[in-house]
């Protein structure tokens, strides 16, 4: 067996401290290059998106507060006012109401009536009004007033004949079945129905 001499030789100790050096630089964890864990990679990437979130929305914030300031700044400026042109036309004077008619005075026909879209079917004659006088039965369907047309899309019945005076004579369009008769009457007042 060949000797070697004890001054080639390295003691034990330094061979064991050297290999242990060695292997500590090279483990992974230890801070080399290329050996990360999937734990710090993960928390590498979530740092680098919480970073970059956080720019984001201090950026939005900026921006909608730098918005929010110049747009109430803009609309506080100051702008001259508008002239208006002299008027040429003569003033017109406000419409005036229709003078009060007490219930009393109002015009009366003497019907119960259903308002139809096209028309007034009447429900009810009452005994000795107007309308009886006139020929006037339950069914038949007023469709105009002194040819205004009546109905849901037209003129209220009741409206054309509270727009006349008692003793005006009014010209109803009656369809009585498939027959369109003009039948006309003379309105009375209100106070002058029987009870």
């Amino acid at each position: 067996m060949p000797t070697t001499s004890h001054l080639h030789r390295e003691p034990l100790r330094a061979h064991v401290s050297r290999r242990r050096r060695m292997e500590s630089t090279t483990r992974p964890g230890n801070g080399t290059p290329g050996r990360f864990t999937g734990c710090q990679v993960a928390a590498l990437v979530g740092a680098v998106l919480f970073i970059a979130g956080t720019c984001v929305l201090l950026g939005l914030m900026v921006g909608g507060v730098t918005g929010y300031i110049l747009g109430r700044s803009a609309s506080q400026t100051a702008r001259p006012p508008t002239q208006v042109p002299p008027s040429t036309w003569p003033p017109i004077a406000p419409p005036q109401p229709p003078p009060p008619v007490s219930p009393e005075e109002r015009p009366y026909l003497g019907i119960r009536y259903m308002l139809l879209e096209e028309g007034a079917r009447i429900e009810v004659v009452e005994p000795g009004s107007p309308a009886e006088e006139a020929g006037l039965e339950p069914g038949d369907v007023i469709a105009a007033v002194d040819g205004e047309p009546v109905g849901l899309e037209a003129q209220p019945l009741a409206a054309l004949i509270l727009s006349r005076h008692p003793g005006e004579v009014v010209r109803l369009t009656v369809e009585r079945g498939e027959e369109m008769r003009e039948v006309e009457v003379t309105l009375s007042r209100w106070s002058e129905r029987r009870p």
